[in-house]
């Protein structure tokens, strides 16, 4: 039996949004060190978060196709 859909509400939104400026806020800190090595440490971090914001928006936001 298929589950019924997710209702996205605000609250998705907001968390998303959280996550977006928290990844802006790494990529900040990474632009301001003086070590190349711990810059790239850090804008690799960030560009993880925001993998992993892609992934659920990508869970709940896309249409799901049906099994035929």
């Amino acid at each position: 039996m298929d589950k019924p859909p997710v209702i996205i509400d605000d609250r998705f939104y907001a968390a998303m949004e959280i996550i977006r400026e928290f990844s802006d806020k790494i990529d900040e800190v990474a632009m301001k060190t003086d070590n190349s090595v711990d810059m790239i440490a850090v804008m690799t971090e960030a560009r993880k978060w925001r993998a992993f914001q892609n992934a659920i928006e990508k869970g709940f936001l896309r249409p799901k196709r049906g099994d035929g």
